[in-house]
């Protein structure tokens, strides 16, 4: 949804040029990563490496934005078909 949003933020001149740069930010952070946690799990050990990495999946909820309903547009506030 807030990938759409940003999107629809967009200048349609510049909607190629953003969703290139989505796509290498994405490739190189999958890459940092992967590389980070092979160290981590190099450093302790494999087991300890998937912990801290489910840890961390389970709190990222917390670092959503809250949304404020009255500030989303009409199309946003449509629950979805079906």
């Amino acid at each position: 949804m807030f990938a759409t949003y940003r999107l629809q933020q967009t200048r349609p001149d510049r909607i190629a040029r953003t969703l290139t740069a989505w796509s290498i930010t994405s490739s190189a952070t999958i890459a940092t990563t992967t590389a980070l946690w092979g160290a981590l799990a190099t450093v302790t050990s494999p087991r300890l490496a998937v912990a801290a990495a489910g840890l961390l999946l389970l709190a990222t909820p917390l670092l959503l934005r809250r949304i404020n309903q009255r500030t989303l547009s009409p199309y946003v506030r449509q629950p979805p078909c079906g």
